[in-house]
């Protein structure tokens, strides 16, 4: 008889108690499928003394106990955060234990080492979890499209954000009410700034450079812009011309290197990205051999990302060796001066000239105006505030020119510029839209 394959969890909350769930629920079928019967060993709790549903599993405060025991053979980490969390993968490697996560900070901050780690323990490490919950992405990116050379990922890769903005754009709620709805509904922290600066996602792109593109960055260093200064006026504007504001994570593979950004952006409403809302995520690959692939899915939630993690199990029990990811590229996180469309909204004061002054200010460092909202009055009510769209511009012409405006002593609050996501098919004129006013170039 074929010994069953042990896990042990280091952590049982909520991802860990689905995890543990899906493998009692899954156990028969699983054992149909594979020929393979999981037994459940350990799992590394901080109070023995908390009530939980019996489940098998023996509970333990002593961490050691998992990576000293011989019958264990993947541990699995639903600890998140920093430490003890890289600790303990490291001592799980060192034991010959095969390790797998849904910590995205894990590989973000130690991924190479703790593949080096592995590879010189002869164990695996399964980490799809860590982006996308239950949509399977790292291991259709190394895995089903290992024959391609990946051009392009750009994905809505946190769930909070988009829900949030979803949110402000359905109910016509503010941020603060529509991030009131999200912690409600269980998709954000008390603390959601992690979220909310776009941190969470460029943790994430770090994993899916380090299996798209070979590529080692630091998360820290990469180009991010989240959703802070997006207000319901923004939400509005990309209504009227045609567009809806998502989070997105992209990574380019350019002449000078592999780029990675984190900003939300007006994305056209025929695109596909368009139709994602709430706490869905979703990932445009872009290949040499395929072209563009969507995958689309839950991004969040204990039984996705059980769910997830459940399938690297599976994987490592059903192969005695996995190619490990090497040959990596490091270098510092770049942002090249691209071109694209780009949204401003100008909070300028109610007073003659102060459009005009606008237009001067953009037509001086190159950056031409294609449409503009204008809403000085809003029902007797000063507002003050120029929405545009311009034509392709590099983003250092945009920096310059909302650099000049910042230092306006008269400005009503600061600008806000957000890029325009191409889609495949020409979207360089916006689509129908009602303008309160027209400002011509």
């Amino acid at each position: 008889m074929t010994k069953p394959i042990g896990i042990s969890l280091l952590g049982l909350g909520n991802v860990g108690s689905g995890l543990v769930e899906l493998l009692h629920r899954k156990q028969d079928e699983l054992k149909q499928r594979t020929g393979i019967e999981f037994e459940l060993r350990y799992a590394l709790i901080r109070d023995l003394d908390k009530r939980r549903r019996d489940s098998g599993i023996t509970l333990t405060q002593n961490a050691d106990q998992i990576f000293d025991d011989l019958d264990t053979d993947i541990v699995v980490e639903v600890m998140g955060g920093d430490q003890p969390a890289a600790e303990y993968a490291f001592k799980a490697l060192q034991a010959c234990k095969n390790f797998v996560t849904a910590n995205k900070y894990l590989l973000a901050e130690f991924g190479p080492e703790l593949l080096e780690t592995a590879a010189t323990n002869c164990c695996q490490i399964g980490f799809d979890a860590t982006v996308g919950a239950g949509i399977p992405l790292t291991r259709t990116i190394s895995n089903g499209l290992v024959a391609n050379r990946i051009h392009r990922i750009t994905g809505i890769l946190n769930g909070t954000t988009n829900y949030i903005l979803t949110r402000m754009r359905e109910d016509r709620v503010s941020q603060d009410e529509a991030l009131d709805q999200a912690r409600l509904a269980g998709f954000a922290e008390p603390d959601a700034s992690f979220d909310l600066n776009g941190s969470d996602v460029a943790q994430k792109l770090v994993v899916l450079g380090l299996v798209g593109f070979r590529t080692i960055v630091d998360w820290k260093t990469i180009s991010r812009q989240g959703i802070e200064s997006i207000s319901s006026i923004d939400v509005g504007a990309a209504r009227q011309f045609g567009f809806v504001i998502r989070p997105l994570g992209i990574i380019s593979s350019t002449d000078g290197g592999v780029e990675f950004r984190v900003h939300p952006a007006f994305v056209p409403r025929d695109h596909p990205l368009a139709t994602v809302d709430d706490e869905f995520n979703a990932v445009l690959l872009e290949g040499d051999a395929v072209g563009s692939q969507m995958l689309y899915g839950r991004g969040a939630g204990a039984y996705p990302t059980a769910s997830a993690l459940l399938a690297d199990i599976v994987h490592i029990a059903t192969h005695s060796e996995s190619p490990q990811i090497s040959g990596f590229q490091t270098q510092t996180a770049m942002q090249e001066d691209w071109s694209a469309q780009y949204y401003l909204r100008i909070p300028v004061p109610d007073k003659p000239g102060a459009i005009g002054k606008v237009a001067g200010s953009l037509g001086h460092h190159g950056v031409s105006i294609s449409h503009a909202l204008a809403a000085i009055q809003e029902n007797g009510v000063p507002s003050g505030q120029v929405c545009i769209l311009t034509h392709a511009t590099r983003h250092s012409q945009i920096d310059s020119a909302l650099n000049e405006i910042r230092d306006w002593p008269e400005l009503r609050g600061s600008p806000v510029s957000i890029p325009i996501l191409q889609a495949s098919t020409d979207t360089t004129s916006p689509r129908e839209f009602v303008p309160l006013g027209i400002l011509d170039e």
